[in-house]
C-alpha cells in the first residue's frame, strides 16, 4: 500500500493522545528496492510534505493543490476529515482533482455540500450534484468533524461518510476504467480547481487528507480517528533522521535528516563530508506527515536498487527520545544547545562539510578521567580513548538543554559545520505511551563473562532495536532488530541478523549459536564470541522497546485469516508475529504454528507432543506487511495471523527450573485470559491451556479432547497477573534448566478480542454468544471443557454462515469437516447451532 498524505493543523477541542507511542517515533521498514519513485509509509511524522493551514473562511479564491505523486494506479481512494462552519451556503465545493467533475476519465470528481442545510454529494464525470453523483443519506451538522472516502475500483466508484456506504446508487456507477497516473493529477481543497466560477468556496476545516492505492471497499467500515495517524495533527512534521542499509549487498550505511534536508546524505562506514552528488539526489527527496518519499535510484549506492533488500530505521524528533541539531564550530570550547528534553544518553557528532573527519560519539557510560570525556567512533572498530572532545569530565557533561565540545576537528573547529545526533536515556521519567509514564529507549554497557548463558541486560522493558559496541578494545558496532529477526533459542545457530554500523557489508550472523535474545523485559547475550561478550570487557548499548504501547481499537489491523495455495506471499496489512496454518484439502490436515520470536524455520504441531521442529523458510516473518507460508501440498490452507499487541495478544519463551513456583515475565500489559504453553526441546510433552473460566487449579490439552484436568502442578495455583504467569514444576510447563518453553498469551479487548465461556444444550435451540462485537465474529475457537471435545476452529474466510461451517480441529490431524452446520453469525458475536455441538460448558476465543 502506497500513501501520500497531507495533515492539516486541527482546530481547537482535538484532543491529543497522553504520551507519544513507540510506534509514533521510532520505525524499522524493510523493504526491496524497486528503482522507482515510491513512499515509505511509516507512519513517523518526519516533514510537512503536503501540509497547509486547511482552514478556510469562505473567501478563497483559487483552492489548495496537492499532487499525490502515487505513479500509475487503477484502485484508489481519497480520505478525509472535514468540519463545516456554515451549512447555510449550499454548493461549497470542498476537494475536486483538476480534471474538473465534467472530465470523462476516470480522474475527474468533486465532493461538496449539495445546497443547504447541506447533504454532502459526489459528482462524477460529466455529472451534476444529484445527477449521476451520490447525495449522503444524513444532513451535515454544522461544526462537527466527519470522515469521509471516496474510493474507485477500476471504474466503479464509492462514497462513504463516517464508515457508511452513501447513496442509492453507490456501487453501481461507472466513471470509466484503467489507471490513473495521480502524478499528472491534483486534488484541489477548499475551492474548485476548475476556477472561481464554478461553486461557492469552503468554509471550514479539513484534517488528515490521504490519497491511498490499492484498497479496496466492499462494505462499511470502522473509520480511522483522527489520533490514528502517525502523529496527532498538531505535532505534524517533527523532523528528525532515517537510517538505510542495505540488508542483500554491500552498500553504505546512509543517514539522511531533516536538518541538513532532502537530497543530501552521510555514510557512517566512511569518514566523507555530506553527499550532495547526483547519487544524493537519489535517496530521500521528500519528508512526509507518515513517513518518506524514495527516488529512483540509477545506479548509486545508497536506498533503492532494483531487487536489493533493505532496511531503514527511522528515528523522529521527541522529547525524551531523539533530537537533530545542526551546528557551526568556534575553534574554542563551546556549548550547543538541544530541544531533546532530558539529559541524552548517546550523542553522535559529524563534521559535513570536510572530508577526513571520524563520527564522533558520547556515551553515558563511558566515563573519563581526568580533563577528558572518554569516546568512540561510530565508524571505527577502535576501543574508547580519552582525547579531548566533549567538554571537562565531571563538569560539562551534557544537560537536559545543551552538551559541549572541545576545539578538535571533529568535533568544534573553526568553520567547520557540524550534525549532532542525541539519544534519550529513559529512567523512570520517559512520559511515553497511554499513561504518559512508559520508557522507550535506554543508553547502558554491560560486562562480558564469556558464558553461553551471560549477561542479562534489564531494561524494563522489551526491545525492538539494539546497537553494541565493544568499548575497551577492538570490536565492531552490530545492529539488531525484531522486524528482520531476532531469534530465541533454543535453535539459534547463529540467525539473529546483524548490520554492522561501520561497514558496508550486508546481512550476517555470528558463527556461534544464540548471540542475543530480546526479552520481555530486557536482552540476553547466549554466545562466548568476542564480538558481544569477552571475559571482563565493557560493552555499550543503545535500545528501544518494542511497540505499540496502546491498546489495538480495530481487529484488522492485528488479526488476519487468508486463504491461499502452496508457498504464497499475501498481504496482511501488519508485520506478522504469529501464525497458524492448516490444510483445508485433503485428507490429512496438522495445523502448525510459529512465531517471530522462533523464526522462520521453527514450527510446533498442535495436535501431537512433538517437540520443535525445522523446515527451511517454513514460514517468512520479515515481511513489512505481507507473510509467506512455505508448504508445499496439493491442497490449498488457511492461515490465521495475529500481531503483538497491548492488552491483546503476547508470545514470551523461557527456560524451565523444575522447581515449582516459577514465574515468566511477559509484555501483554493486563492479566492473560487464556494461556498456551508447549515445550519447545523435547518431545512427549502435551501442550498445556490456562483458561480464565477453568481458573488456576485446572487446566487443558490443546492436542487432546480430554476434559478439564486439575493438579497443582500447571499454574502453581498461582493467578497470572498483568506482568507474569506462574507454573508448577512438570516438564510440559517447567522442566530442568535445559528445557525451553514458549508461551502465547490472549486477553480480551473491547470490540477486538473477546475471551470466555458459554454452556450449551444440543437440541435445546441455538445459543447466543455475546461478545461485544457490532458486525459479529471473524475467527472462532471454542472446546467443551465439562467433558471430552474437540478444539473446533470457524473464520469467515472459509464461512461463518446460516448453513454449514467448514471446520478444523486443532487437536486432530483430520481433514476439514464441511457438512455440519456449526454456528452461524451474530452481529454480537456468534450463534452456536442447536443441534452439532455436545451440551456442556465450553471455553472459547473469538476476534471480531
Amino acid at each position: 500500500m502506497s500513501v501520500s498524505k497531507i495533515v492539516a493543523a486541527a482546530a481547537s477541542g482535538v484532543n491529543k493522545d497522553p504520551g507519544l507511542d513507540v510506534d509514533n517515533v521510532f520505525s524499522t521498514q524493510v523493504y526491496t528496492g524497486d528503482n522507482t519513485t515510491r513512499l515509505i509509509t511509516n507512519q513517523i511524522s518526519l516533514g510537512n510534505s503536503y501540509l497547509a493551514n486547511q482552514t478556510f473562511d469562505g473567501t478563497q479564491t483559487s483552492p489548495t493543490t496537492i499532487t499525490p505523486n502515487l505513479g500509475s494506479i487503477s484502485t484508489w481512494e481519497v480520505s478525509f476529515f472535514f468540519k463545516c462552519t456554515d451549512i447555510s451556503v449550499g454548493n461549497q465545493w470542498i476537494i475536486s482533482t483538476n480534471q474538473g467533475y465534467s472530465n470523462s476519465s476516470p480522474k475527474g470528481f468533486l465532493i461538496g455540500l449539495y445546497n443547504a442545510p447541506g447533504y454532502l454529494a459526489l459528482a462524477i464525470a460529466g455529472s451534476n450534484f444529484g445527477a449521476y453523483g451520490f447525495v449522503a443519506d444524513t444532513a451535515i451538522v454544522q461544526d462537527r468533524i466527519y470522515h469521509c472516502v471516496v474510493n474507485y475500483q477500476s471504474g466503479t466508484i464509492k462514497m462513504f461518510l463516517d464508515g457508511a456506504a452513501q447513496g442509492a446508487s453507490i456501487g453501481s456507477t461507472s466513471i470509466g476504467s484503467g489507471s490513473v497516473t495521480w502524478d499528472s493529477v491534483d486534488l484541489g481543497i477548499g475551492r474548485s480547481t476548475s476556477g472561481g466560477a464554478y461553486g461557492q468556496p469552503f468554509k471550514g476545516s479539513f484534517y488528515g487528507v490521504t490519497v491511498t492505492s490499492n484498497i479496496t471497499r466492499s462494505s462499511n467500515f470502522g473509520p480511522p480517528t483522527l489520533g490514528s495517524f502517525g502523529a496527532t495533527v498538531d505535532e505534524a512534521g517533527s523532523g528528525g533522521l532515517v537510517w538505510t542499509k542495505s540488508r542483500s549487498n554491500s552498500l553504505n550505511n546512509a543517514l539522511v535528516d531533516t536538518e541538513q534536508g532532502e537530497g543530501k546524505y552521510l555514510v557512517t562506514n566512511a569518514t566523507s563530508e555530506t553527499r550532495t552528488d547526483s547519487y544524493a539526489q537519489e535517496t530521500i527527496v521528500d519528508f512526509n506527515i507518515d513517513g518518506y518519499k524514495l527516488a529512483r535510484d540509477t545506479g548509486s549506492d545508497t536506498m533503492n536498487r532494483n531487487g536489493y533488500e533493505y532496511v531503514s530505521w527511522t528515528f523522529r524528533k521527541a522529547k525524551k527520545f531523539f533530537d537533530v541539531v545542526k551546528y557551526s564550530g568556534t575553534g574554542s570550547k563551546r556549548t550547543v544547545s538541544h530541544n531533546l528534553g532530558s539529559t541524552p544518553g548517546m550523542i553522535i557528532i559529524k563534521r559535513i562539510n570536510a572530508n577526513g573527519d571520524n563520527w564522533d560519539v558520547w556515551h553515558r557510560s563511558l566515563g573519563g578521567s581526568g580533563n577528558d570525556n572518554n569516546y568512540v567512533q561510530l565508524n571505527s572498530s577502535n576501543a574508547a580513548s580519552g582525547s579531548s572532545r566533549f567538554g571537562v569530565y565531571g563538569t560539562d557533561d551534557p544537560t537536559s538543554t545543551t552538551f559541549t565540545v572541545k576545539n578538535q576537528s571533529g568535533v568544534n573547529a573553526s568553520g567547520g559545520e557540524y550534525i549532532a545526533y542525541l539519544f534519550a536515556h529513559n529512567n523512570n521519567d520517559g512520559g511515553f505511551g497511554p499513561n504518559n509514564s512508559d520508557d522507550i529507549i535506554k543508553c547502558g554497557s554491560y560486562t562480558g563473562n564469556s558464558s553461553a548463558s551471560g549477561p542479562s541486560i534489564n531494561l524494563g522493558f522489551e526491545p525492538q532495536w539494539v546497537i553494541i559496541k565493544k568499548a575497551d578494545n577492538t570490536e565492531n558496532w552490530y545492529i539488531y532488530d525484531s522486524m528482520r529477526g531476532v531469534i530465541t533459542g533454543p535453535h539459534d545457530n547463529g540467525l539473529d541478523r546483524k548490520l554492522i554500523a561501520n561497514s558496508s557489508s550486508g546481512e550476517g550472523g555470528l558463527n556461534s549459536n544464540d548471540p542475543i535474545n530480546f526479552g520481555s523485559t530486557g536482552f540476553n547475550i547466549g554466545t562466548t564470541d568476542n564480538e558481544l561478550n569477552n571475559n571482563g570487557s565493557t560493552y555499550i548499548y543503545m535500545a528501544i522497546r518494542r511497540g505499540s504501547l496502546n491498546v489495538p481499537t480495530d481487529a484488522t489491523k492485528v488479526f488476519h485469516a487468508n486463504f491461499q495455495g502452496n508457498a504464497n506471499t499475501f498481504s496482511v496489512g501488519f508485520p506478522t508475529d504469529f501464525a497458524m496454518v492448516a490444510k483445508t484439502g485433503g485428507s490429512s490436515s496438522n495445523a502448525v504454528v510459529g512465531s517471530r520470536l522462533t523464526g522462520d524455520s521453527l514450527y510446533l504441531v498442535t495436535n501431537d507432543e512433538s517437540a520443535e521442529a525445522a523446515s527451511s523458510s517454513i514460514f517468512t516473518f520479515d515481511l513489512q506487511n505481507s507473510f509467506k507460508q512455505g508448504f508445499s501440498t496439493s491442497a490449498n490452507n488457511i492461515s490465521w495471523l495475529w500481531k503483538r499487541a497491548r492488552g491483546y495478544f503476547d508470545v514470551s519463551c523461557y527456560t524451565g527450573t523444575g522447581s515449582y513456583g516459577l514465574t515468566v515475565n511477559h509484555n501483554l500489559g493486563v492479566v492473560p485470559e487464556m494461556i498456551w504453553v508447549k515445550q519447545r526441546t523435547s518431545n512427549n510433552d502435551d501442550w498445556f491451556v490456562y483458561h480464565s473460566a477453568l481458573g488456576n487449579t485446572k487446566w487443558l490439552e490443546l492436542n487432546e479432547n480430554t476434559a478439564e484436568q486439575t493438579h497443582q502442578a500447571a499454574w502453581n495455583n498461582t493467578s497470572p497477573t498483568a506482568t507474569q504467569f506462574t507454573v508448577g514444576a512438570w516438564d510440559g510447563v517447567n522442566g530442568s534448566s535445559s528445557a525451553k518453553y514458549i508461551a502465547y498469551l490472549f486477553a480480551t479487548v473491547d470490540g477486538v478480542s473477546k475471551v470466555g465461556s458459554f454452556s450449551h444444550t444440543n437440541g435445546g435451540g441455538d445459543t447466543n454468544v455475546d461478545c461485544g462485537f457490532s458486525s459479529g465474529a471473524r475467527f472462532v475457537m471454542c472446546k467443551r471443557s465439562s467433558d471430552t471435545g474437540s478444539w473446533y476452529i470457524f473464520d469467515s474466510v472459509r464461512g461463518i454462515n446460516g448453513g454449514n461451517d467448514p471446520h478444523l480441529e486443532l487437536n486432530s490431524s483430520g481433514a476439514q469437516v464441511t457438512g455440519s452446520d456449526v454456528i452461524d453469525p451474530l452481529n454480537s458475536g456468534f450463534t452456536v447451532a442447536s443441534g452439532f455441538l455436545s451440551s456442556g460448558t465450553y471455553i472459547f476465543y473469538a476476534i471480531a
